[in-house]
């Protein structure tokens, strides 16, 4: 089966008939629009979760490839000895929840788990640097801990330390530059003027940096193990540093920051004594695959795989079934949708298997469809994929990477020269990922026509 190209004009003959459209109470719509916040992850206990991987199990099929959490679970609980793993998930694509589900099964093994968000600690706009990135997580140990004990055990933070380092070692008077350990905390998560220039001293010294986040986290762990000798270690999960992007203008910056980060000196982000988790954006290790060899393990969070390889838009059953699966957790389809459930299958598959995607088709769905009354109409539909359409940008000189990415379900057989623009592809959803069986790249479905004729433009122009 072949679904109608949503750029197409649409057949009005399709369309619900007026009389037939149910108006729906403003509140029921209301609680049906709150299920649907593409803002709020998924409650891993809660009704509205679906494991994915179960469905296809079930099935015989792969949707999303192995268990991930399981693989990051396996990754702690069979290693005695720190470890570090990368944790590759596309934003959007319920990697938060499916972190939130390791921390239950984590602490449900009896491990003391740190979940936090990165945003707290790096605003996601300014590029990383390897320095950044250890402070950010010690201190993201040491506040995590003094939350836990309900006090603050530590005679210096992490910022006092450092503080010491700049003025004993390195010989920097913070006093004359009027600057204390707040401001050091303050300037790392924001790239402050000023600390982009103290970090640049700490380079020089970079052993007794790594020295002092190390002996901080062993503290940590220490205070926490003499508080609660049962716990079988202490986890850090540092989620949400795959939204870093900065603008356009500083997308490959902020790309070659990221990858530098992870790969200047991976041995010093294995903290002692503990167990560390990094989400990271998808294209490091998709355009960088040797870093993974220096880290304990490196799973990939992929689309839900909703198509089936190749050029024409051919649902995969299963993958249709387990998203409205995710719909049907959250509204009742058969009140909203009625004898139009090709609507629902239509957002489905236009969502290239992105959770978010989906939520927000839905949302925007049920908020056209609440002036006419349910089931929408095709044009409700059209609407909401042409405006979703409006927001992907695909830069000039990029088709021809799209074409080959489509053509070959691998990002691998691109030149070297492009991996900003495959980077780049990847962070806006352009290409997706699916895993069955094996791990293969497509186009978002929404837009391969558009892609096709910005390729034939451009290969004329240079024929020209």
């Amino acid at each position: 089966m072949t679904t109608k190209d949503p750029l197409q004009d649409t057949d009005m003959s399709q369309n619900a008939d007026e009389s037939q459209r149910t108006r729906v109470d403003i509140d029921q719509i209301k609680e049906w629009l709150a299920n649907f916040d593409p803002l709020m992850p998924a409650d891993p206990e809660g009704a509205q979760y679906v494991n994915f991987a179960d469905i296809g199990k079930n099935a015989g099929v792969s949707l999303r490839g192995d268990d991930h959490i399981q693989q990051l679970l396996r990754g702690v609980t069979l290693n005695d000895k720190s470890t570090c793993q990368l944790f590759s998930g596309f934003s959007g694509t319920g990697k938060s929840t499916e972190l939130a589900r390791l921390k239950h099964h984590l602490e449900a093994a009896g491990y003391t788990v740190f979940l936090v968000d990165a945003k707290k600690y790096h605003d996601l706009v300014h590029p990383l640097t390897f320095e950044d990135l250890l402070l950010a997580a010690t201190a993201a140990f040491g506040e995590q801990t003094t939350l836990l004990l309900g006090k603050d055990v530590f005679k210096e933070s992490i910022f006092d330390r450092i503080a010491h380092l700049l003025q004993t070692e390195l010989n920097v008077d913070l006093a004359r530059l009027s600057i204390g350990p707040a401001n050091l905390q303050v300037g790392v998560r924001h790239a402050g003027s000023f600390w982009v220039e103290l970090r640049e001293k700490l380079k020089q010294s970079p052993g007794s940096l790594i020295r002092n986040c190390h002996q901080f986290v062993r503290e940590c762990v220490a205070t926490i193990r003499k508080k609660d000798p049962t716990t079988r270690g202490v986890v850090l999960i540092f989620d949400e540093l795959e939204k870093i992007r900065g603008t356009t203008f500083n997308f490959q910056e902020i790309m070659e920051s990221i990858i530098h980060s992870f790969s200047h000196s991976p041995a010093s982000l294995f903290l002692p004594d503990s167990h560390v988790i990094f989400s990271i954006p998808p294209y490091v290790l998709a355009t960088r695959s040797e870093l993974g060899g220096y880290y304990s393990a490196n799973v990939l969070l992929p689309a839900v795989k909703v198509l089936e390889r190749g050029t024409e838009i051919v649902p995969h059953p299963v993958g249709v079934q387990a998203m409205t699966e995710l719909v049907a957790r959250r509204v009742d389809v058969d009140q909203v949708f009625g004898e139009r459930q090709d609507l629902l299958e239509r957002l489905i598959i236009y969502s290239g298997g992105h959770v978010r995607t989906l939520i927000r088709f839905m949302r925007e769905t049920l908020m056209r469809a609440s002036d006419e009354g349910f089931p929408p109409s095709d044009d409700d539909v059209d609407r909401v994929l042409d405006n979703f359409c409006s927001q992907i940008m695909v830069w000039y000189g990029t088709s021809r990477i799209l074409m080959e990415i489509n053509r070959t379900g691998s990002i691998h057989t691109l030149d070297s020269d492009d991996v900003t623009r495959i980077a780049s592809c990847m962070d806006s959803y352009i290409a997706i990922c699916y895993i069955s069986g094996e791990q293969k790249y497509e186009l978002h479905p929404l837009i391969r026509r558009e892609v096709s004729r910005l390729a034939l433009r451009e290969t004329e122009r240079e024929a020209a």
